[in-house]
């Protein structure tokens, strides 16, 4: 049997994007977008109360859609799944927020945090470091998540080699995973 949700406790974040430099705009977009918004708060499905549903309509950058992405995260207690785009986020963000003092700021061009983040959602997802890496250079989810450009040409594997290396440094790995659980 199915359970679903508490709509007082879940949230929703909802990003489209409608307009191109380079493709046809799709106007449609922005009425797709509003109708889920009123479905997922209509007595036909979730029943969210409206202002639980945050609509992220042709985002200028990545921190847009991953700011509001932490806030639905950060303010929800209940979801559809725990593994899930919002459970990756939620988890990635605790993490790589305290990710920076581990290594006393000896990070690559990337950052630690964005390191932390990968390897959470690596590890969530079952992938290999190469899958991973293409999955930042490739997969609009990871790039949101990263804070990176849309044309951001990613990292090599290797960086992921490296930065599990310095895990092993220091007992921060097991820093790292305290912080993850509390």
């Amino acid at each position: 049997m199915s359970v679903l949700p508490d709509p007082g406790a879940s949230r929703a974040v909802l990003v489209g994007t409608s307009r191109y430099q380079q493709l046809e705009q799709l106007p449609a977009v922005s009425n797709n977008l509003q109708a889920l918004a009123g479905l997922l708060s209509g007595p036909l499905s979730l029943q969210l109360p409206a202002r639980h549903v945050a609509v992220v309509e042709n985002p200028a950058a990545a921190h847009t859609v991953v700011s509001e992405v932490r806030r639905a995260a950060a303010e929800a207690t209940d979801t559809l799944d725990s593994v899930g785009d919002l459970g990756v986020s939620r988890c990635a963000s605790v993490v790589s927020g305290h990710a920076r003092g581990c290594f006393g700021g000896r990070c690559s061009c990337r950052g630690v945090s964005a390191q932390v983040t990968v390897c959470v959602m690596q590890f969530l997802l079952g992938l290999l470091d190469r899958q991973a890496s293409e999955a930042a250079r490739c997969r609009i989810d990871f790039k949101y998540a990263l804070a990176m450009e849309l044309d951001d040409s990613g990292f090599h594997h290797s960086v992921l080699v490296d930065f599990r290396g310095r895990l092993t440094q220091d007992d921060c790995a097991d820093r790292l995973l305290d912080l993850a659980r509390a």
